[in-house]
């Protein structure tokens, strides 16, 4: 394997497919789900490990790739014991794929920089076949040196990923995509 591990966190549709193209490229991944019949289903189909908490997967691994239903999910799965925050390694970076609010990300920067990790919001324009191409666009949002940490894990899921500026923007764009 080479480059980091990466902690895919939510494996419904776009989830479960960043894991398998991730797996494909060579990457070693981990993943997450609440429902564990959802992260099993994923991880067999990836030939991925899965963890028993959104910690455990992040702990073992230098990107998390969070991409999850809503606001409320991605705030359960950063928090609590169990949650990310609580895994986190310093020098990590955390990709927040999912479609939420722009505050709902700046809301959980400080609780990742106080473990020393690095937090983007990276959320994505494409469907399941296009993770699957790797032909997704992500808009990206936060710090520079933290997204080249990252891009081994965005390069073989995206055609190209656009820094759009601070954290929050990579979510202000999708929500303008979107409409």
């Amino acid at each position: 394997m080479t480059g980091p591990r990466v902690a895919v966190v939510g494996t419904g549709r776009m989830g479960g497919a960043m894991a398998g193209t991730l797996r494909r490229a060579g990457v070693e991944v981990v993943v997450f789900n609440r429902t564990r019949a959802k992260a099993d289903a994923a991880a067999e189909a990836a030939g991925a490990a899965v963890a028993a908490t959104a910690r455990e997967a992040a702990a073992s691994a230098q990107v998390v790739l969070s991409s999850l239903a809503d606001d409320a999910a991605v705030g359960a799965a950063y928090t609590g014991g169990d949650g990310i925050v609580a895994g986190l390694r310093p020098g990590a970076v955390v990709c927040e794929s999912s479609t939420i609010d722009p505050g709902t990300v700046r809301r959980l920067r400080p609780l990742v920089e106080d473990r020393g990790a690095s937090l983007l919001d990276t959320p994505v324009s494409g469907s399941v076949s296009t993770v699957e191409a790797g032909q997704l666009t992500i808009m990206a949002g936060g710090d520079p040196a933290a997204l080249e940490r990252a891009r081994p894990v965005l390069d073989p899921l995206a055609k190209q990923v656009f820094h759009v500026g601070e954290l929050g923007s990579g979510a202000v764009m999708k929500l303008v995509v979107n409409s």
